[in-house]
């Protein structure tokens, strides 16, 4: 008896039983129009965004997730969107494989661009888990291609696939991010990747001309400090490159002027805390967004940590006086509530630590914070738990299963605040420079607090809820 045979066809039957139970997401039609500010399809997941932007607005492209993936799992999924405020629901624009032996039987992050010559390009990864059960030596990870004329119906070509290049690891070869590159006229893909035997992670590069045809370049960064460097992303803005990636639920960026020469690693190197992650930026209308998901927590529970894959989450990106990168709210947001919800408060000042009410289901709070001394802190309580803004540590803290984010801050200074609640989901704002985004189960119907300690104080509060 042939074992690796018979675990294939085992498996096979497992998948198409999955595929035939259906799930949520399977019973709903496509083009329903989403009101949220962070959505996600009700009992599923968004996983890695791949944001795409053309006239017809922003495609945010995405792994979709369950909590009860079967043998294939992770299509790719679409929420359009003009403003980040309403979104509308395309649903799936490309299905994992069909065959267990099928190297995409679970779709992993690629990136999508369209051509100059106004065809659309899907790049993704091909992984299937179950390479070890068969007789030809198949990777585990590949990167795989495919197209379309109308951004929806996507044709794939394994003809186009691509292998991990020899001294590198076929079982982490992933999320391919193509940009045009005009000053080079060509196309370069991006690539996490791992040499053999090392403990570090690289970012492999690509070149092409027509986006079938590519040649490996070598390795574009090195990393000795992180296991993987997952979705890559690089982009310029007024002569400076930023190169992002995440690892372990958290996203990075380095900087350079130079993409011949050194990198440099921010002190601040960070966008948000622990649950923010699989960041890449998309440009828009001028701006550039910084587009990633927060994660969910299992159960519902404060105090676990973060499982993978949740809502969508976008940042507008900020290049700062010194050249580094912050990130604020979308300014639609601003629009959404100044001009669609009531106005609660304006011009509170709170230097003590006050009861607020039941938390709105949808607000926005803007105001201003100044910190007289270091030993001073002031922020928000939800419930249990509070998100803490602390000088003295330097960062933004939030104290269920701890999630924080460094900032500097200054005694003395008064520094621009916001604050957007959705549902469990709490984003504070400082400064247009740093973020922190959780989900705060316990704060859904429950009291909340401005909560200060010390010397501290809360002005200019004006809120705005739905």
């Amino acid at each position: 008896m042939n074992y690796k045979k018979v675990i294939g066809t085992a498996l096979t039957i497992s998948l198409f039983l999955c595929q035939g139970c259906g799930n949520a997401r399977e019973q709903m039609e496509s083009g329903e129009k989403i009101d949220s500010l962070f959505p996600n399809i009700e009992e599923t997941w968004v996983g890695d965004v791949m944001a795409q932007a053309d006239e017809d607005g922003i495609h945010l492209n995405y792994l979709y997730d369950t909590d009860h993936n079967g043998t294939g799992y992770h299509p790719i999924y679409r929420f359009d969107t003009k403003d980040f405020c309403s979104y509308t629901d395309v649903g799936e624009i490309i299905p994992f494989g069909e065959n267990i032996e099928d190297p995409d039987i679970a779709v992993g992050t690629g990136s999508f661009i369209k051509a100059e010559n106004g065809k659309y390009h899907a790049f993704y990864t091909g992984h299937n888990d179950y390479t070890e059960t068969f007789d030809n030596n198949q990777d585990r990870e590949c990167l795989m291609h495919a197209v379309s004329k109308n951004n929806k119906s996507y044709k794939k070509l394994p003809k186009d696939t691509i292998h991990a290049p020899e001294g590198y690891s076929t079982n982490d070869f992933r999320d391919p991010q193509v940009i045009r590159m005009d000053e080079y006229d060509e196309y370069w893909m991006l690539v996490g990747g791992k040499r053999n035997d090392d403990s570090g992670s690289c970012i492999l590069k690509y070149t092409s001309k027509n986006l079938s045809d590519w040649k490996f370049e070598g390795e574009f960064y090195y990393s000795d400090e992180l296991y993987f460097m997952e979705c890559p992303d690089l982009f310029e803005i007024d002569g400076w490159y930023y190169l992002v990636f995440s690892w372990n639920n958290v996203t990075y960026y380095r900087m350079t002027q130079d993409l011949e020469g050194e990198w440099i690693k921010p002190e601040i190197d960070t966008f948000d805390g622990n649950g923010f992650y699989a960041a890449k930026t998309v440009l828009y209308d001028g701006t550039r967004y910084l587009v990633g998901f927060l994660d969910h927590k299992k159960r519902g529970s404060d105090i676990l940590e973060y499982t993978w894959a949740g809502s969508v989450m976008p940042y507008k990106l900020v290049k700062k006086d010194d050249n580094t990168l912050g990130v604020t709210m979308p300014d639609q947001f601003t629009d959404y509530f100044e001009n669609g919800a009531d106005k609660k408060e304006q011009g509170m000042k709170v230097t003590s630590t006050e009861n607020l009410g039941i938390l709105p289901r949808k607000m926005l709070l803007k105001g201003k914070v100044t910190f007289n001394n270091t030993s001073g802190k002031a922020g928000f309580s939800f419930g249990d738990y509070k998100v803490i803004i602390d000088p003295d540590q330097q960062e933004i803290i939030y104290d269920a299963f701890e999630n924080s984010q460094k900032c500097r801050l200054e005694a003395g200074k008064t520094y621009d605040i916001k604050l957007v609640v959705e549902n469990e989901i709490v984003v504070l704002y400082i400064n247009d420079e740093k973020a922190l985004s959780n989900r705060i189960y316990s704060a859904v119907d429950n009291e909340w607090q401005i909560y200060i300690e010390g010397d501290a104080e809360f002005s200019d509060i004006d809120m705005f809820v739905f």
